[in-house]
């Protein structure tokens, strides 16, 4: 089974500006909010007719400075890693990465990260985080991403093209057991010239956030995350004060819908994970999403998908979208806990998704698109 993730991080813009991202497999975002905290798309794109990754025997693909065999053992915690193939191939196309072994309780995977920064001559973006080759930073904040980099930990990513920057990590993990397996990672600028300090992307004190929790039936055999650079915008919203005081809900993990899918999947529609990072929700209430598709309520009134907060600030939800609902038009709002809508996220364009496919958008290369 293959399973595509995008996720970007948009910064905030004027109210009818668009900012739209082209991808392949993962379609278009665009009219964000100035009024809400900046946030972030996740798709998580699969078609069930396909075998799963467990079943496979060995998992091949093109990947971009690849690091390969990391075992997660049982307790979601990294137990060994393995060479790195390729830290900085010349071109994008290198060698493929295979696993063998496993057993019946593992599942084998391919993780891409992708993302867009333009850099100066010199300078390479890196990935801190919480696992072996991401430095083992357990929560990687500004001040101590930057150490790490500072000390010449991290995974450094390759450069692809234009502007574009990727790692790919094979690993082996155990999706269900307890707790999950979790990556908490931030990505990081060094300058190979020591011009000046590592800089790393705003966001929450503890980074992103991964969760790649799932059943071994049917798990996905690669999953590709696009993230768009964090700046510094809403930063001082994701601070302790604000998140552990402020905002803070003892009954938001507790009262979280349980993480289920909305609607039946087939062969003819796709799951599209949505996450958006918002602090700036009150006591009670939580972030939900309207749409267009029969999953988020066709914009009928008081027709409202609830997304789960017990990763706050982080929020979530997976909605099934028949191929034919797309492009997809949606808002973010905030609700009560009678579901009734308190705010809506404002702009003159609604936020679109487009059909996602194998070659593309529209069967074009990938890349990203920049109005306003």
């Amino acid at each position: 089974k293959s399973l595509r993730v995008r996720r970007g991080c948009l910064p905030e813009q004027s109210k009818g500006a668009r900012k739209s991202a082209h991808g392949g497999l993962l379609g278009v975002v665009s009219g964000l909010d100035r009024r809400m905290a900046p946030s972030y798309l996740l798709f998580l794109l699969a078609a069930a007719t396909v075998a799963s990754s467990a079943s496979a025997g060995c998992l091949n693909g093109n990947g971009v400075g690849c690091i390969s065999n990391l075992k997660l053992a049982a307790q979601g915690q990294p137990s060994k890693i393995g060479k790195v193939i390729k830290s900085f191939p010349a071109e994008p196309t290198v060698e493929r990465v295979t696993l063998r072994g496993g057993t019946d309780t593992t599942v084998k995977t391919l993780l891409k990260f992708r993302i867009n920064y333009r850099t100066r001559f010199g300078e390479n973006v890196v990935l801190i985080g919480n696992l072996p080759p991401f430095g083992e930073v357990e929560d990687p904040s500004i001040s101590d991403a930057c150490q790490a980099a500072r000390e010449g930990k991290g995974a450094r990513m390759a450069y692809i093209a234009d502007d574009d920057w990727g790692l790919d990590i094979a690993l082996e993990l155990e999706p269900d057991a307890s707790p999950p397996p979790v990556f908490r990672y931030r990505y990081v600028v060094v300058d190979d010239n020591n011009r000046g300090n590592p800089v790393a992307e705003a966001g929450t004190r503890s980074g992103r956030l991964l969760n790649l929790a799932g059943s071994t039936v049917g798990y996905p055999s690669e999953i590709e995350v696009h993230d768009s650079w964090r700046h510094g915008s809403g930063s001082i919203m994701a601070s302790k004060a604000f998140t552990d005081v402020i905002f803070s809900d003892p009954n938001r993990a507790s009262n979280a819908p349980k993480a289920t899918v909305v609607g039946k999947a087939d062969k003819d529609s796709l799951i599209v994970r949505l996450c958006v990072e918002n602090t700036r929700v009150e006591k009670g209430h939580a972030m939900g999403v309207i749409g267009s598709s029969q999953s988020l309520g066709q914009w009928e009134d008081g027709k409202v998908t609830v997304m789960r907060g017990d990763n706050y600030p982080q929020w979530e939800v997976d909605v099934v979208v028949p191929k034919s609902e797309f492009p997809l038009f949606y808002r973010y709002v905030i609700v009560d806990s009678h579901k009734k809508v308190q705010a809506v996220e404002q702009g003159e364009d609604c936020r679109k998704l487009n059909l996602p496919t194998a070659e593309g958008v529209d069967g074009e290369a990938v890349k990203e698109v920049k109005e306003g």
